[in-house]
């Protein structure tokens, strides 16, 4: 093999690739801060993004879930009605009068897997025959 390509050092031979390898991890590893950031302004620069991390998240207050929605119509009178008997009858849920121009939409539940609403639409779709699933954004829940 070429000379060129090998190296001597205290009568080992290392190859110039794996030598060239190893300087350049010792010339790295003073400029590594060990999972730290350096600097005031880098330290300054996370504790602003891990603020504003957090009020983005304070103020969203749904997530990604479930709905059964009852009604769909421009009717604005049989929406609110239908709002009314649903809570007269279940009054342990939410239901949401929703108005997307130029129609109503009257949607119960705050679901957050589709096996929990399909239980409720069960329960439900004997007296509310048009009823169905729908994917939502819902109110996030209450912590205890």
């Amino acid at each position: 093999m070429n000379k060129l390509f090998r190296i001597d050092i205290n009568k080992k031979t290392i190859d110039c690739v794996a030598f060239a390898g190893i300087c350049i991890l010792l010339c790295c590893l003073p400029s590594v801060h060990y999972g730290q950031v350096s600097g005031h302004d880098d330290d300054a620069k996370v504790r602003e993004l891990v603020e504003r991390h957090k009020s983005v998240n304070n103020d969203k207050q749904s997530i990604p879930g479930y709905r059964i929605q009852l009604y769909y119509g421009s009717d604005r009178q049989k929406a609110i009605m239908l709002k009314a008997e649903f809570l007269r009858n279940y009054p342990e849920n939410n239901v949401y009068l929703i108005y997307q121009q130029p129609n109503f939409k009257v949607r119960t539940g705050d679901f957050k897997t589709k096996f929990e609403a399909d239980r409720f639409f069960r329960t439900i779709k004997d007296d509310y025959p048009a009823c169905f699933i729908v994917p939502d954004n819902i109110q996030l829940p209450e912590l205890e």
